[in-house]
């Protein structure tokens, strides 16, 4: 689940390293819009959106902050 997010955190910060802050909100964005999507096409009710959102976040925290380290100590090399 977290292999998703690392690739969005290397794509966002693929040219310079971009602040922890703006690559977690990129995650949190692909997390809404996901949700959002799933809603409007009847996929999944509104509770299991909800009650997914933390462990979504979860993922996303980890697999963005593991990019993203990485991506930073390459570059520093």
């Amino acid at each position: 689940m977290a292999l998703k997010y690392a690739v969005g955190a290397f794509v966002v910060n693929r040219d310079e390293p971009r602040p922890l802050g703006i690559t977690l909100g990129i995650a949190a964005m692909t997390i809404v819009i996901a949700g959002v999507g799933l809603l409007l096409f009847a996929l999944e009710g509104a509770i299991c959106v909800v009650m997914g959102v933390p462990l979504a976040l979860a993922g996303a925290v980890v697999g963005l902050s593991r990019s993203r380290s990485s991506l930073v100590a390459c570059s520093r090399t």
